[in-house]
């Protein structure tokens, strides 16, 4: 196989992980560590395209500023979801996701 073929095998392992992590834990972390580990597997599978570029090319600059952009998000959402987390535990004083359910109620 490929060094591509392999980024996009390690991409989807890293996206179904990714998913079955947020569909089953029930806590807030558990459920934002799977969506980090989504947003990890998309950046593997850009990264394994752009190597696949001839150095130089606009085709792999973009798709390296693409990843850094990626990145950043990442790291945005974390910082977000980890506040809105720790206020959320503050006024409940729980971290299960289930009862965040009652906000809305």
């Amino acid at each position: 196989m490929s060094a591509i073929a392999y980024c996009i095998l390690g991409g989807c392992v890293l996206m179904a992980i990714g998913l079955a992590v947020t569909m089953t834990r029930r806590t807030v972390v558990g459920m934002l560590l799977g969506i980090e580990l989504m947003l990890s597997s998309s950046t593997v599978v850009l990264a394994g395209f752009a190597a696949a570029q001839p150095p130089g090319s606009s085709q792999r600059a973009a798709l390296e500023a693409f990843i850094l952009m990626i990145i950043v998000l990442a790291a945005a959402e974390a910082a977000v979801a980890l506040a809105l987390f720790l206020s959320y535990y503050r006024a409940s004083g729980t971290a299960d996701a289930d009862s965040a359910a009652e906000l809305f109620d």
